[in-house]
């Protein structure tokens, strides 16, 4: 069964057909129709998935843009601390900051990706063409949106931990190199009193 109507943009082109007579006679109806090796391509063609292939080269360029605009976001944070570290004499904000935005990248290009794959698979089943595009570009951002907050929380957490924690280890080693020095300041001046309550011997 032939579809009923073609739109012009689905033809693709065109063979030129070479139509020829049998018979030198030129009464005779009968002709031979033969393909020539002319090809007469459609100006108008739209290949299939036309529209839905540019709204996925679109969702892909805003992905690479919002890519390029959080870099520089983060970049600017992070130099921002940089020229505050350098003017306290303290890195820790920098060593902060870089910490928070390692772990957000780094869980926002993990999460993204598998969202966005696990979208496109899930509505190439129940809404094709356009659907896989649709829904890797909305579930791809929210799943490295909640990376990102999600890994550079994570990030933040872990610094600050491991700071508490050298802080601790610094502050006992101090407490116990004063106490071991003060216990012996003590047994010296106990010894020395001792000492100085013998009574000679003449």
């Amino acid at each position: 069964m032939f579809i009923q109507k073609i739109a012009s943009h689905e033809i693709k082109g065109a063979w030129e057909v070479d139509i020829k007579q049998l018979f030198f006679d030129p009464n005779s109806s009968q002709h031979v129709r033969e393909l020539s090796d002319t090809f007469i391509h459609n100006p108008n063609y739209r290949a299939p998935y036309y529209y839905e292939k540019l709204f996925w080269n679109g969702t892909r360029a805003l992905g690479y843009l919002g890519f390029v605009v959080g870099g520089v976001v983060d970049g600017t944070s992070l130099y921002r601390e940089y020229q505050q570290s350098v003017a306290s004499g303290n890195f820790d904000n920098t060593k902060r900051e870089a910490s928070r935005i390692g772990g957000g990248w780094t869980s926002a290009m993990t999460l993204g990706s598998s969202a966005a794959m696990a979208g496109a698979e899930f509505c190439a089943l129940v809404a094709p063409p356009i659907g896989p595009a649709a829904c890797a570009f909305a579930m791809g951002t929210a799943g490295s949106v909640l990376g990102y907050m999600g890994g550079g929380l994570a990030g933040t957490v872990l610094f600050d931990e491991s700071h508490k924690t050298s802080r601790y280890d610094v502050s006992n080693s101090s407490a116990a190199f004063f106490a071991s020095r003060s216990e012996h300041a003590e047994i010296s001046d106990s010894f020395r009193f001792d000492n100085s309550t013998q009574p000679r011997q003449v």
